[in-house]
């Protein structure tokens, strides 16, 4: 669907909760965020091989809303804010790392609103970035909580050509190939499970998680890794992105310059 398209959308969501943007339009609403004192941590993502990040995980900081506990006008702000904030830390990063992607985590009530679509594609947009290099990461776990609601909101970010991924990935709600249909792009697993149980059995499940995913087209992030050792068995499992401690630690979003200094070792 083209910019205009949803340009057409964002007015229109905005005239139901009867916001109107500042002087300067949406992009000048943007550039103030920071004023709402929301704030993002950031970690980096790198390939299997090493070398500079090729993407970021983003992560609102502070305590998450709980269902109902804000009104859809006040939600609907701070989704806008926290998107915006991502978008232009992911555009700024990008002039010194090309190409670099941005995965936001947004907690349950985000989801729910029906023009999420619409909020991150014109945060992208107003930020100068191409919307595809933006996802939106769900909580698997929340899938179990109110499986309905939510299948339909990947459906509707799925027809808008919004990325999504599944974080904590355990395969518990819905199998690769159903995520695959709901337009799920990428996951990302917990590898901590080889540092907490060195045992083979949670070893062995990863791999058939990570194995079960790449077979249905996602694209597998494992995060949480601790050691370098587990990020090379991460690696020979199948893992295309990894992230946590032992690639990175998580930093303060706005402290950030350029990304290439969130990874612990460039070299490993």
């Amino acid at each position: 669907m083209s910019d205009q398209h949803w340009d057409r959308r964002a007015r229109i969501a905005d005239q139901r909760l009867g916001r109107r943007p500042g002087p300067g339009g949406a992009a000048a609403d943007r550039g103030r965020a920071d004023d709402t004192g929301v704030e993002l941590s950031v970690a980096p993502v790198v390939a299997t091989g090493g070398g500079d990040p090729v993407g970021v995980h983003l992560q609102r900081t502070g305590a998450a809303p709980a269902n109902g506990a804000l009104d859809e006008r006040v939600l609907r702000r701070l989704t806008a804010t926290v998107l915006g904030l991502a978008a232009s830390r992911v555009a700024s990063w990008s002039g010194r790392v090309p190409g670099l992607t941005g995965a936001v985590a947004l907690d349950g009530p985000h989801w729910h609103d029906p023009d999420l679509a619409t909020l991150i594609t014109r945060a992208a947009t107003a930020a100068g970035l191409d919307r595809h290099r933006l996802r939106l990461d769900l909580p698997e776990h929340l899938l179990g909580v109110d499986p309905g609601a939510l299948a339909e909101a990947l459906g509707r970010m799925a027809d808008a050509g919004v990325p999504v991924g599944l974080l904590g990935y355990r395969a518990r709600a819905l199998g690769p190939d159903e995520l695959a249909r709901l337009g799920v792009a990428a996951v990302v697993v917990d590898a901590g499970v080889l540092d907490a149980a060195p045992e083979p059995g949670p070893a062995e499940r990863l791999r058939r998680l990570i194995d079960g995913a790449r077979h249905a087209g996602l694209q597998v992030t494992a995060a949480g890794a601790t050691t370098a050792a587990a990020l090379h068995e991460l690696a020979a499992m199948g893992a295309e992105l990894l992230s946590g401690p032992a690639v990175g630690a998580s930093r303060p979003a706005a402290a950030v310059t350029d990304v290439r200094d969130l990874v612990a070792d460039p070299e490993r």
